[in-house]
């Protein structure tokens, strides 16, 4: 019977192992539940859907940056113009 012992540690392991990679995960939940920093807290939601295959499905907890301000191309009028 000395080798049930062996298999019951080789499960063990085994289980620690398969929860290594969900360890990160686990993390930025408890940062997300336990901080009260808003920001932090959607920038953390946000990391958890982006984890998930169903992301696209599921609308964006960080809210939309103001658009950026960049210079208007014209297109040129006469054919010697140049748009600036």
């Amino acid at each position: 019977m000395p080798y049930w012992e062996y298999l019951r540690w080789g499960i063990y392991v085994a289980s620690v192992l398969g929860m290594w990679r969900l360890l990160p995960l686990t993390v930025v939940r408890l940062v997300a539940a336990l901080t009260r920093n808003e920001k932090r807290h959607k920038q953390c939601m946000e990391v958890l859907r982006l984890a998930r295959r169903d992301a696209a499905l599921i609308p964006s907890y960080v809210t939309e940056s103001p658009p950026r301000r960049t210079k208007r191309v014209t297109a040129p009028t006469s054919p010697g113009e140049v748009s600036r």
